[in-house]
């Protein structure tokens, strides 16, 4: 079952969010002006190191 889950703030929250998202959820993110902007001109990059993988992956 999917959830719809709304997390405030962009630091540790993109990495909770990107590890939501990848679990099948639906995730929106609260920020500051300053950093929506940011985002949605440049994107995010998350890298993890998933289980059972021997590498990080980046995620965009």
């Amino acid at each position: 079952m999917a959830y719809k889950i709304l997390i405030l703030g962009a630091s540790y929250g993109s990495l909770l969010g990107t590890k939501l998202l990848m679990a099948g959820h639906d995730v929106t993110l609260v920020c500051r002006s300053q950093t929506a902007r940011l985002i949605n001109a440049e994107g995010t990059e998350v890298r993890l190191k998933l289980k059972g993988e021997e590498q990080h992956r980046t995620i965009r």
